[in-house]
């Protein structure tokens, strides 16, 4: 059994189509997506029907990510209030979702547990909260394998290579107090997202998965990552893959778009992200909380923040880029 593990496409159908084409020559048989297929590049309709599509064809596996849970919210939402350029790459593409996709994608569980060859179980889920002590906000332990933020200031510092990034990780996550909170999960094998960093490693006796951001690599490699599992009753093997494909034409495809019209800002933060595989969104919104507070605003600073504010901060954040 072949298992290609894919997680974070957000909307960046280029990106999924590249990973969807090598799962296919590695003989994959089976998929296991594992959330946030919506948002940021304005593709959003395109990776739900290409999924949606797969399911028809092959053995198919769909959980919802944070962005997915989102929706019911702005279902709801006075759409009155949609008047923030920091958010409106987001509204325009809610705007965009067709109803059959957005049905679709409403319908999706958080979780699911698949039994595997060996009578293993793995349990698919898009966030693994014993990975984030404090919460899984604002106020969580922070480190370089539960923030694309802090990956990135310790690779640009330290330079490690993908496997002494590997070492360090299963030297954390090897300790008793990770290895106990695991201990809970009735699976062999947990696979999860968000992070948008591909790593692995065991704890205890589980073996942890992020197969990385599909379609927004954060990990200092732009490639587009998935994991494929090669399952037997006897082992399971793990292959991180990488995989390339044209970054300027999804950005020239993307600029296109009247959701590139709506949030250029926050997109062109997206395009550099996708060209150079480092988070660069926090900083954004850093300097738009900052500037918002230099022109008066509470604290903590409101998010999303006054259209004039955003314009700025977006004019000085891409000066320095």
């Amino acid at each position: 059994m072949k298992i290609a593990l894919i997680s974070d496409i957000h909307g960046n159908i280029f990106a999924l189509d590249a990973v969807l084409d090598d799962a296919v020559k590695s003989g994959a048989d089976t998929y296991v997506f594992v959330g946030d297929y919506i948002f940021d590049m304005p593709f959003s309709n395109e990776v739900t029907e290409r999924i949606r599509t797969l399911q028809i064809t092959s053995s198919v596996h769909v959980i919802a990510g944070n962005k997915e849970a989102r929706l019911i919210g702005y279902i709801n939402a006075d759409k009155r209030t949609w008047i923030y350029e920091q958010m409106g790459a987001v509204y325009q593409a809610f705007r965009e979702l067709k109803t059959d996709n957005l049905d679709w994608l409403k319908s999706l569980p958080e979780t699911l547990t698949i039994t595997l060859p060996g009578n293993r179980k793995l349990l698919a889920l898009h966030i693994f909260t014993p990975l984030f002590p404090g919460g899984t906000g604002m106020e969580r332990t922070r480190n370089a394998f539960n923030s694309s933020g802090s990956f990135m200031r310790e690779h640009k510092k330290n330079g490690f290579t993908h496997d002494e990034y590997l070492k360090q990780i299963g030297e954390t996550l090897a300790g008793d107090s990770y290895a106990d909170r695991f201990s809970e999960y009735d699976a062999d094998i947990i696979v999860s997202g968000h992070t948008h960093l591909q790593w692995n490693t065991f704890s205890g006796n589980k073996l942890l998965i992020n197969p990385g951001g599909c379609g927004q690599p954060l990990d200092g490699n732009p490639l587009a990552p998935y994991t494929l599992l090669t399952v037997t009753e006897e082992s399971v093997q793990i292959d991180e893959r990488r995989v390339s494909y044209d970054v300027e034409a999804a950005i020239s495809a993307a600029r296109k778009t009247e959701i590139y019209k709506q949030g250029s800002i926050f997109l062109e933060s997206c395009f550099l992200s996708m060209r150079s595989g480092y988070a660069y969104m926090a900083e954004l919104r850093e300097t738009a909380r900052r500037i918002a507070a230099e022109h008066g605003a509470s604290t903590p600073v409101m998010e999303p923040v006054d259209n004039d504010i955003w314009r700025i901060a977006g004019k000085e954040f891409f000066k320095t880029m």
